[in-house]
């Protein structure tokens, strides 16, 4: 995304708009509509991006996406790969791209999402590249999209959230966070791809990774840094990593070393996660997690086509054989996690997390988007 401005017709209201600035008759082009919105049901890149006039792809959206936009995905499977590239603005505010899944911005805009579709889906396979790269794009966020085909990756976009998303599938890792100092990675489900699930890589500093589920990855569970630099003062938080590696039991990593440069230990602060088998090294990682649990979380089942088999059993017979846990066995975060959390849920009935905090991804219910910006609503 280099902040070109739209380029096609011009509507009346365009006409009538740039005809205080200049644009539309031989001068600058007005810009696009913010909040774009995307449809991959009849929308069409040539579209001025309006929620009754969608964009086709996501790709158009971000290329022509300015500071401080909101780009809103409808429901629909996206077959490319996405990248969005900030390095060439002057102020690079934070730009906001959600998957409307349940369709409820599309429609607050005058929009129509298509009905029979509960899912935005990223679908990057075949493309050897990865399904997202946030390229020079600080504070950008990412929140509500199932990406499958390809890692999705934060390089020197310090401040990057990547919220309540599915990774899988991936040739390499799933998430990968690289000279991206104090990203977020929240409530994301990372499984079955064929590198590691979550790595945190030098010159990285201070990521916090809360409330993840981290399975049946082939090389890892989670790595940070690595034996040529360190990735400093990491923050893991309530996660769940399960059967990673190889042998199911290669689950976290942290690299140590006795020159500060490569010691990525330094300021590391993890605690409260489920790490089953227990897994650990350096070992001394295990004896610091005093609050670890190391026990199976018990998933209603493992199913890599549904989302939903990866919650954990209920607490209460007869509705389950056995309670998980990964129950309320968190570490109380503060707002705007904890409110939110309390909103969604970790369970397969679908009973919202009132108690003490589940550990894991939780499927988003009401307010799916908590903690995320959005962009005010249309007055009637």
């Amino acid at each position: 995304m280099r902040g070109s401005l739209a380029r096609g017709r011009c509507t009346v209201a365009a006409i009538a708009a740039a005809a205080i600035v200049g644009g539309c008759g031989g001068g600058s082009p007005p810009p696009p509509p913010n909040p774009l919105f995307v449809n991959a049901a009849g929308g069409k890149d040539g579209n001025l991006g309006l929620a009754s006039e969608p964009l086709g792809t996501i790709s158009r959206a971000l290329q022509i996406a300015g500071d401080g936009y909101f780009v809103i995905v409808a429901p629909g499977t996206y077959k490319e790969a996405l990248t969005t590239d900030r390095a060439g603005f002057a102020a690079a505010r934070r730009l906001v791209v959600l998957g409307d899944f349940t369709g409820e911005w599309t429609r607050a805009f005058g929009g129509a999402p298509d009905p029979r579709r509960a899912e935005v889906i990223v679908d990057a396979t075949g493309t050897r590249q990865e399904a997202l790269k946030l390229n020079s794009s600080p504070d950008t966020v990412v929140d509500g999209f199932i990406f499958r085909g390809g890692p999705v990756v934060a390089n020197k976009s310090p401040r990057a959230e990547i919220r309540s998303c599915e990774i899988s599938g991936s040739p390499g890792d799933g998430i990968r966070v690289q000279d991206s100092s104090d990203a977020v990675v929240f409530n994301n489900l990372v499984h079955d791809n064929e590198g590691t699930g979550i790595v945190i890589v030098p010159q990285s500093q201070g990521v916090r990774v809360l409330h993840n589920t981290v399975v049946r990855n082939r090389e890892r569970g989670v790595t940070v840094g690595n034996s040529k630099a360190a990735a400093p003062g990491a923050f893991l938080r309530n996660n769940i990593v399960q059967e990673n590696g190889p042998d199911g039991a290669d689950n976290v990593k942290v690299f140590a070393s006795p020159d500060p440069a490569l010691d990525s230990l330094r300021g590391y602060d993890a605690d409260y996660n489920l790490v089953f088998p227990p897994a650990y090294i350096p070992a001394s990682l295990r004896e610091s997690a005093r609050h670890d649990v190391n026990l199976d979380a018990g998933f209603v089942s493992t199913d890599p086509s549904e989302r939903e088999d990866f919650l954990l059993r209920c607490e209460n017979p007869p509705s389950c054989t056995r309670g998980s846990p990964a129950l309320d066995r968190g570490n109380e975060l503060g707002d705007p996690y904890r409110t939110c959390l309390r909103k969604w849920s970790a369970v397969a009935t679908g009973r919202q997390d009132l108690g003490p905090l589940d550990l894991g991804f939780h499927v988003p219910l009401s307010d799916p988007h908590c903690g995320s910006p959005a962009p005010p609503r249309p007055t009637p």
